[in-house]
C-alpha cells in the first residue's frame, strides 16, 4: 500500500479559532517509500483535490490528524479512509505522568516525540515562530519558498516519527481515526446558543454578579464584596463541622480554592458545590468568559491527551456553570436529546470481573442503593428519593473502592471512623468476591509489568501513576473505549453529535425523526459495549426531547436566579 505523509499550513481570520474563520495556507505530501514531494499553495488547491481523489484508498499519515482533516473538510477535498496519526501512536506509546520537562515544549508535540527517539528537528526554534505567525496569517507572499519547506520538513520529520513507531510496534486503531474524524465535524459546529439571552447576561454581568454574591452570603458568608471566595471563613466554617477534614488543605494549613480542591471537599460537604458554583458563576461573568461566534459557541474536544484516553475539552460550555448549559437551544424544527451510561463505571468494573452478583446487582437499577439492600442498612424498595443520604453514602463507597481508594480516605470523605469505614468495604467484599479477587489480578499484572490497559488497547505506563490510578484505569480508559466507539456508531447511523459529554453526549435530530434515532442510539449503544466490554452491555438513558432549550436540574436554581434578576433573560427563557 502507499503511504503518503500529509501536513497542513493554516491560519485563521480572527482570535476565534472556528471552521468559518479558517484559511488554508499551503499542504504537502511526501511518497514515504520514494520520498516524492508534493507541495501545493492556496492557489493550486485543485490540484490538490484531484491528488486525493485519486488516492483515496492510500495510507495518510499525519501528526495530529484533526489539523488535516479540518483543512480538506474546509477545501471539499475528499476524507481519505486510511489514517494513521503519529500523535495517537506516540501517546499510546509514551503514555504516562509527566515528571519534571521542559514546559516550553508540549508533551506529545513532533518535536517532542522526535526527541523522545533522539532526533531533532531541523530548527524548533524557527518553527514555533513561524508557526504562530502562519495561525494569525501574518505572512507575506514572498515567503512563498519558505512556508513549503517549513510544511516539507515536517513532513520529512512526521515520515521519521512513524518509522519509529512502526519499529516500536505503536498501533494506530481504526476506531481512533474514526473519532478523530468524528471530533473535528464536533468542533467545527459548535453549539447553537441563545444569542440574545447571551448578550443580556453579558450586558448585565455586573447587576448578577452583585445578585450571586448576595444568594452565597445568605447562605454561606464566604464572599467579598468584590465577590472573591474569602479562604479564611470558608476554613472556619470546615473546621466547625469537622475538625479532622483537611483533604483540600495546602501544606501551610490554608484552604485552597481552586476548583478541583472544592469539589474535592464538597464530597464531604455538599452545600459546598453551592459554593462552588456561585464562585465559577462570578469569575465567569467578571472575566467575560462566555463566549459565541455567529450564534454559536465552539470548544476544542481535545482527545487523547489524558492518561485514561479520556478527552480534556476546552472552552467547552458544559465544563462551566450548569446555569450555561440553559443557553444551549436546538435549530429550528429540531430538538436536543441527552443520553447517559447510567452508574458506567460500576457496570464497566461488573462486565469486566464478570462477577455475576455485581452484574445482577446492575441490571435490578440503581446499583447504589443496591448496595445499600443487600447489606441491610435500607430496606427492600428503598429508592433514590425515599433514601437519599444513605444512598448517597454507599454510592460513594462504591466509586471509591472502584477508584482505588484506601480505606483511610473514604472514612474522610464519609466523615466516619476508619473502623465504620473498613466494614463497609469489608460488606462490599462478601457481596462482590469475584470482582475483588479479578481487582487483585489486575493490580498484580500492573505491578509485574508496569503497564496499564484497557478492554480494547488503550495503554498507559505506570510510572509516576498513583497506586490508587492503577485499579481506576481500568474502569476509566475502558469508558473511554466506550465513548469513541458510541460516536463511531451513532455517526456511521446517521445520528449527528454534538458534544460527548464525560460517560454522556448531547445530540439532536429533527422533531419528526425523535422515535428513529433513539432505535439507532440503541443500537450503537448495545454495539459499542458489547465490542468493549467481551460481549456485554450496559444500560443507558435517553432523556425527554428537549425543544426550547437545554434543562439541566442541578443549574435550574442558579438559571431562575438570573432570570429574576433581569427581566428580559427571564422573558427569553419563557
Amino acid at each position: 500500500m502507499t503511504i503518503y505523509i500529509i501536513d497542513t499550513e493554516f491560519g485563521y481570520r480572527d482570535e476565534l479559532e472556528v471552521r468559518g474563520n479558517l484559511k488554508p495556507i499551503c499542504a504537502c505530501l511526501v511518497n514515504l517509500e520514494t520520498g516524492e514531494e508534493h507541495p501545493f499553495w492556496n492557489d493550486s488547491f485543485d490540484d490538490l483535490r484531484r491528488f486525493i481523489n485519486d488516492n483515496l484508498d492510500c495510507l495518510f499519515v499525519a501528526h495530529n490528524m484533526t489539523s488535516e482533516v479540518r483543512v480538506l473538510k474546509h477545501l471539499s477535498v475528499p476524507i481519505p479512509n486510511l489514517w494513521y496519526c503519529t500523535f495517537i501512536s506516540y501517546r499510546w506509546l509514551s503514555n504516562r505522568r509527566i515528571g519534571k520537562r521542559d514546559k516550553s515544549i508540549p508533551p506529545a508535540s513532533l518535536v517532542a516525540a522526535l526527541e523522545h527517539f533522539g532526533e531533532a528537528h531541523e530548527d524548533p526554534i524557527g518553527k514555533r515562530e513561524l508557526q504562530e505567525r502562519l495561525g494569525k496569517l501574518q505572512y507575506h507572499p514572498s515567503e512563498r519558498e519558505r512556508i513549503l519547506r517549513y510544511c516539507l520538513q515536517d513532513c520529512h520529520a512526521t515520515a521519521t516519527l512513524f518509522r519509529h513507531l512502526r519499529r516500536q510496534g505503536a498501533p494506530c486503531e481504526r476506531s481512533w481515526t474514526e473519532y478523530a474524524k468524528a471530533v473535528v465535524d464536533i468542533e467545527d459546529e459548535g453549539l447553537l446558543i441563545d444569542e440574545r439571552a447571551l448578550g443580556e447576561i453579558v450586558g448585565s454581568a455586573r447587576r448578577l454578579r452583585d445578585l450571586l454574591v448576595a444568594k452565597g452570603n445568605h447562605e454561606y458568608p464566604f464572599f467579598d464584596a468584590n465577590g472573591s471566595l474569602n479562604a479564611a471563613q470558608t476554613l472556619d466554617w470546615v473546621r466547625q463541622r469537622s475538625k479532622s477534614w483537611c483533604g483540600a488543605l495546602t501544606k501551610k494549613g490554608a484552604l485552597s480554592l481552586a476548583d478541583k480542591s472544592l469539589e474535592k471537599l464538597a464530597t464531604r460537604f455538599p452545600e459546598i458545590e453551592n459554593v462552588r458554583q456561585i464562585k465559577a458563576s462570578i469569575s465567569l461573568l467578571k472575566n467575560a468568559g462566555l463566549k459565541a461566534s455567529r450564534g454559536r459557541s465552539y470548544f476544542s474536544v481535545v482527545p487523547f491527551r489524558t492518561i485514561t484516553g479520556r478527552n480534556a475539552p476546552s472552552d467547552f460550555l458544559f465544563a462551566k456553570p450548569k446555569w450555561c448549559r440553559f443557553l444551549v437551544i436546538p435549530e429550528p424544527g429540531h430538538i436536543l436529546l441527552g443520553v447517559d451510561y447510567d452508574a458506567q463505571e460500576f457496570g464497566i468494573a461488573a462486565a469486566l470481573s464478570g462477577d455475576k452478583a455485581m452484574l445482577d446487582a446492575y441490571w435490578d437499577g440503581d446499583p447504589h442503593i443496591g448496595f445499600a439492600i443487600r447489606t441491610g442498612a435500607c430496606p427492600r424498595g428503598a429508592t433514590k428519593e425515599t433514601h437519599p443520604a444513605m444512598r448517597k453514602r454507599y454510592k460513594e463507597t462504591n466509586l471509591a473502592i472502584l477508584y482505588g481508594k484506601t480505606i483511610p480516605a473514604t472514612a474522610l470523605m464519609l466523615g466516619t471512623s476508619q473502623a465504620a469505614a473498613a466494614k463497609l468495604y469489608a460488606e462490599h467484599q462478601r457481596l462482590f468476591p469475584t470482582f475483588w479477587d479479578w481487582s487483585a489480578r489486575v493490580k498484580s499484572k500492573i505491578r509485574r509489568t508496569g503497564e496499564m490497559w484497557s478492554s480494547l488497547g488503550w495503554r498507559a505506563k505506570t510510572k509516576f501513576s498513583s497506586p490508587r490510578s492503577k485499579l481506576n484505569f481500568a474502569m476509566q480508559a475502558t469508558g473511554a473505549d466506550i465513548m469513541r466507539l458510541s460516536i463511531v456508531y451513532l455517526r456511521q447511523l446517521g445520528v449527528r453529535v454534538l458534544a460527548p459529554i464525560h460517560d454522556g453526549f448531547l445530540l439532536t435530530c429533527r422533531m419528526d425523526e425523535h422515535d428513529d434515532t433513539v432505535k439507532r442510539i440503541d443500537l450503537a449503544f448495545d454495539k459499542a459495549c458489547r465490542q468493549a466490554l467481551g460481549g456485554r452491555t450496559l444500560r443507558w438513558t435517553v432523556s425527554a426531547p428537549y425543544t426550547q432549550r437545554y434543562v439541566d436540574e442541578d443549574g435550574q436554581e442558579m438559571w431562575d436566579l438570573l432570570c429574576s434578576g433581569s427581566k428580559e433573560i427571564g422573558a427569553l427563557a419563557l
